[in-house]
């Protein structure tokens, strides 16, 4: 069982990926899932990573593109991620993600929340493609400071002019690992090939709801004996 330190280590070294790769893209002519492909690829660093009596790994996969607007156009969704936990009173679980840029020219604190305009009028749609899918669905909105995130279900009424308020991803995955947040239908198993397993349920997708994914991130949090802490350790 993850000790609240462990499930905080892990949430943050999740969440500085994402929030590097927003930074670093923020500001440049980069398209949405270029984003997405940065993020999966800076996960990917993570993989090696021991936290404390874990050792993180990390598998990332992009799905080849169809044309243009093809796989946006079949789904609302940038990203599925698989979190696994294979340790005594694990988990597995997934998340579906789409990434949206953050409009500069809106931001105002209104009860305790950022308020930030999203200004994409398809964003509606979007979420509600989403959610179709899974209640465990999210909005990712990069700006210079990182990723904010917004449940689908509150951004499906947002418009092109308007705004929603937003959390960190830090705050999401300390929800995933606490076991409060995340789809169990759409984990992978806790065994087995895991490039194998995500390309099977990245087909079962396909197959079944008819939706192509640009990026899927394999993330697997395994116990490790104090013997072989020591490589990249994160303490």
């Amino acid at each position: 069982m993850l000790t609240d330190l462990e499930k905080s280590l892990i949430a943050a070294a999740i969440s500085s990926k994402i929030d590097e790769a927003a930074k670093q893209k923020y500001g440049t002519p980069t398209q949405e899932h270029q984003l997405t492909s940065r993020i999966a690829g800076l996960l990917e660093d993570l993989n090696g990573l021991d936290i404390l009596q874990n050792r993180i790994t990390v598998v990332a996969q992009e799905m080849p593109d169809k044309g243009a607007g093809a796989l946006e156009k079949s789904t609302g969704a940038d990203l599925y991620i698989s979190i696994t936990n294979s340790g005594y009173d694990g988990f597995s679980k997934g998340i579906l993600v789409q990434t949206k840029r953050l409009k500069p020219t809106l931001k105002t604190a209104v009860g305790g929340y950022y308020y930030r305009s999203i200004g994409d009028p398809r964003l509606s749609d979007q979420c509600a493609r989403m959610l179709h899918i899974s209640p465990d669905s999210y909005v990712w909105v990069y700006g210079e400071k990182g990723v904010g995130v917004v449940h689908a279900r509150d951004a499906l009424d947002i418009g092109a002019a308007e705004s929603v308020p937003d959390r960190s991803t830090y705050d999401l995955f300390r929800q995933i690992v606490e076991c409060e947040e995340g789809d169990t239908r759409y984990g992978l198993p806790y065994s087995g090939d895991k490039r194998a397993h995500l390309t099977q349920m990245l087909d079962t997708f396909r197959r079944e709801a008819r939706v192509e994914f640009k990026q899927a991130v394999d993330i697997r949090i395994s116990p490790i004996s104090e013997k072989r802490v020591g490589r990249r350790s994160r303490r």
